[in-house]
């Protein structure tokens, strides 16, 4: 009970907008890029972009990984567009999205303090 008022407090932190909140009740999505790739597949950017909002407000990770409970998204991120264009610029195959690639405590996943750095790669480096 303590975790879901956590994640209810988060969540009505978050700027208002104008559409749903479709995802984990803090992602949306504007509509004008699939979600899916041509197989029927999710895209690999919708899937990385699903999981950085399920590390902020998703219960069951949230449950499993308790260190992430004061993390969040950035509000321009919250949008899966948004992340898409970003994603597409910054994206390197067998590479993570991680949040203390830059600054080693970082709380926030945003463009400015977000890398993909090689899968299994656990220290930091400034740029």
């Amino acid at each position: 009970m303590e975790l879901e008022n956590l994640i209810s407090k988060k969540l009505a932190a978050l700027p208002p907008i104008e559409r749903k909140r479709s995802v984990m009740g803090a992602g949306y999505r504007i509509g004008y890029l699939s979600t899916r790739e041509e197989s029927g597949r999710m895209s690999r950017v919708y899937k990385c972009w699903q999981n950085l909002i399920s590390i902020c407000y998703g219960i069951k990770r949230l449950s499993r990984f308790p260190a992430h409970i004061d993390s969040h998204v950035c509000a321009d991120w919250l949008c899966f567009e948004t992340f898409a264009k970003w994603h597409v610029e910054n994206y390197r195959d067998g590479y993570v999205l991680r949040k203390d690639s830059i600054a080693e405590d970082n709380k926030v996943f945003c463009p400015e303090l977000c890398r993909y750095v090689p899968k299994g790669w656990t220290g930091f480096w400034l740029d």
